[in-house]
Parts: structure tokens; C-alpha cells; sequence
């Protein structure tokens, strides 16, 4: 059963992510998350707080695409504890954000996690449907898991409180189904899983809140047994590049637009880069700056509204703020 409940983890999001600017995740970015789990038999339940850490570990590239490494540390305590981490692969292969998703311990395929900018209304396969092997029983035999569906939906926008302040976000579900199949385990004959995870998704920032509830039916000898589990989370603190860097080479003078400018503090050498997006994640505009120290960014040609801003100095990302343009 705990190699079911390990197959059983394939089934929900990802939430570490892309070298975008868009998703807004850069090296040196990290963010914690607190929750809980509860898992259900149908005459017991047992019950756990979560705590995980995510952070962008290094770049590196990956097939000709630009890649992250993405640490992870999850913590949970409780009448089930686990104390783990894993590198997770993520990489840009525009519009798609894709990943080294781990079907089982032995199966990893290139998944279609994201495709960006998001829009209302749109689903896509991951593409990771199909038939895997691997031994869950510990007995040495071959036994397999048949991923029938694995599907992400755009559904809606949302604004979301959660201890690390208030986001705008898309509200993104994904719904996978599978069956494993044992070989040689003559008490169980096999088990469906069935999952359903949200995740609030903030561009310019992280994944900021989370829920997922799976279903596990396992068949001995015929007769189904039903185990439900279900997780949430919430972002507690997102520490970006200039948190971490008290020198902060570059500063936002203001965060609103005056008069259509905007101006920014920055260092007198180096190619200062600063790029706009919109609440979808389309960019709608960048401009550069070689020396000085101030840079005046003229933003007359954009509509009211908040864009996300993203600067580089030297190609290194040195600053994340949010502009608003009245």
C-alpha cells in the first residue's frame, strides 16, 4: 500500500516551475508553503501538517532550451510523517512550459505542465497518458500503471489571501485518472486513482495556493476498498532575488505611473533591462538603459491597469516589482 500511495503522488500538480520571466520564478528565488493531509479508509482517518520549501537550485541547458533545477523539501508531521527532498527539471519550449515529470521511480517523460500566456477556457493533455512499469508490491515483478487522462483547465481569474499577502492569479485544474495493475500479488488484484488538484497561479510570482483530492479504489479479490486523500496549501513567504539582495543595485522609484513615466534607481555602468507584463502574461513592452544612475521608462503607449515588472542588469534579474498605471 505505500507503493500505491507513492504512484498515487504522480497524480498531482507540479508546482515548482519555469525560466520564464512571465512565471516569474528566477534563480535564487524561494518559496514556503504550509498545509495539511488528511487520508481517509472509510473507518479511520489519519492526519498531517504540512511545510514545504521550493527554491530555483540552477540554471543550466536542457535540449537547446533554457532549464531550471528546482529544489524541493517537504516536512510532514502528524500520524504520517515524511522528510524528503527531490530536484525537479523544468525547461522552455515556447509557448509550452515543460518538465522531467517522474511517472514512477523508473518512468520520466517530458510533461506539458504549462502553456503560457494563460487563457480562460483553455485544457491541454500533459501528454503523459499511456502504460508504465514498475514494482509497487516490493515483490520484484514487473507490475504496471495505465494513465488513461491527465488534463489541465484554465477555469477562471481569482484574487487570493494567503500569508504571504494578496495575489491575482489564475485558478488552473488539473484531472488525471489511472489503473495499476499487479502481477504476481495474489491478494490484490489492481486499483484505480483518480485526482483532481487546483492551483492559484500568480504571474509574476509562484503557485499560491493549492488543494487536491484523490481517490484510490483497490480491488481484493473483487470487492472495492475506497481510500481518499486530500492536501492543501498556502504560500507563507516568497523571497525573490532583491529580497535577498540587501545592496538591491536596482530600485523602483515609484510604483505608479506619473504623467506616463515611471523611473528606477540603478547602478552608473552595466545594460539595464526592464520588461512589462500584463495580468495574462503577455509582454507589453521593453526597453534598456546602458549607464546612468536613474533610468526614466516612458510608459504612455500601455493601457490603465497592473503590470508586473522584471529588470536585468548585465542579463542577471535583479528586481520584481508590480506597476501601476492609473
Amino acid at each position: 500500500m505505500k507503493r500505491l500511495m507513492i504512484a498515487a503522488v504522480a497524480l498531482g500538480l507540479a508546482y515548482a516551475q519555469s525560466p520564464s520571466e512571465y512565471l516569474g520564478i528566477v534563480l535564487g528565488q524561494t518559496a514556503a508553503f504550509q498545509g495539511g493531509w488528511v487520508q481517509w479508509d472509510g473507518t479511520d482517518s489519519v492526519n498531517a501538517t504540512t511545510v514545504d520549501t521550493e527554491s530555483v537550485a540552477n540554471t543550466f541547458n536542457y535540449n537547446g532550451y533554457e532549464a531550471l533545477s528546482v529544489w524541493t523539501a517537504k516536512h510532514m508531521t502528524g500520524d504520517t510523517a515524511l522528510d524528503t527532498s527531490y530536484v525537479d527539471t523544468f525547461y522552455n519550449d515556447p509557448p509550452w512550459l515543460r518538465e522531467r515529470l517522474h511517472i514512477t521511480e523508473n518512468n520520466v517523460v517530458d510533461a506539458y505542465i504549462f502553456r503560457t500566456p494563460f487563457v480562460i477556457g483553455d485544457k491541454w493533455s500533459l501528454g503523459t497518458e499511456g502504460k508504465y512499469a514498475n514494482d509497487f508490491d516490493g515483490d520484484g515483478q514487473p507490475d504496471s500503471i495505465l494513465i488513461r487522462a491527465d488534463t489541465i483547465f484554465v477555469e477562471d481569474t481569482d484574487t487570493i489571501t494567503v500569508p504571504a499577502g494578496t495575489f491575482y492569479t489564475y485558478r488552473l485544474r488539473r484531472e488525471a485518472s489511472a489503473l495499476v495493475f499487479y502481477f504476481s500479488l495474489p491478494l490484490v488484484d489492481s486499483a484505480t486513482m483518480t485526482g483532481k488538484t487546483h492551483l492559484w497561479w500568480s504571474p509574476g510570482n509562484w503557485g499560491v495556493k493549492d488543494t487536491s483530492h484523490n481517490e484510490i479504489v483497490v480491488y481484493v479479490f473483487g470487492t472495492p476498498y475506497t481510500v481518499t486523500q486530500d492536501e492543501w496549501r498556502e504560500l507563507t513567504s516568497l523571497v525573490g532575488v532583491e529580497e535577498s539582495n540587501r545592496n538591491k543595485p536596482v530600485r523602483l522609484i515609484s510604483p505608479s505611473v506619473s504623467r506616463g513615466m515611471f523611473w528606477l534607481a540603478r547602478p552608473e555602468r552595466g545594460l539595464l533591462e526592464v520588461s512589462l507584463y500584463d495580468p495574462s502574461g503577455r509582454l507589453a513592452m521593453r526597453v534598456t538603459s546602458d549607464g546612468g544612475t536613474e533610468m526614466a521608462v516612458n510608459a504612455e503607449a500601455l493601457s490603465p491597469g497592473v503590470y508586473f515588472m522584471r529588470a536585468r542588469l548585465d542579463g542577471t534579474a535583479v528586481l520584481k516589482e508590480k506597476i501601476v498605471k492609473k
